[in-house]
């Protein structure tokens, strides 16, 4: 769990404004994020914040939304990826969902702060993640 985790919470970190819905924009369609945050929880325990590193949770996730996906940035020694299966941008926030390895995961990010907001989730706990995200 916390290997999936870390790929797709590292997807909220620090957004400078970008506009999802101009899909004839030369802009970016990518987006890098940093993990500020993380929480971990479980049934039979309270949440506690832990360091993101220590449950294997990435300090960058870039968000590609021409191939649909999130992965670690270009460089990283370590390869992960995880497929978005939906996107959609409500009221100024750009929401993401997918599923991977029993774990299903979602992230919100404001269009115009680029505040993130993330959680993955398994049957006996999971984790939340707060970060930010910029163009990549």
């Amino acid at each position: 769990m916390v290997k999936f985790i870390g790929i797709i919470l590292v997807a909220f970190i620090s957004l400078v404004p970008y506009h999802l819905a101009a899909a004839d924009s030369e802009e970016s369609s990518a987006l890098l994020c940093a993990v500020i945050e993380v929480f971990e929880c479980s049934l039979e325990n309270d949440c506690a914040e832990v360091e993101a590193e220590s449950v294997n949770i990435p300090q960058f996730i870039r968000v590609d939304f021409d191939s649909m996906k999130l992965t670690l940035p270009e460089g990283s020694e370590e390869k992960r990826e995880s497929m978005i299966n939906n996107v959609q941008l409500n009221n100024g926030t750009i929401m993401m969902q997918g599923v991977e390895h029993g774990r299903a995961w979602s992230i919100a990010i404001s269009e115009e702060s680029g505040k993130m907001t993330g959680s993955a989730s398994e049957n006996e706990g999971g984790f939340v993640v707060f970060g930010a995200c910029t163009l990549d």
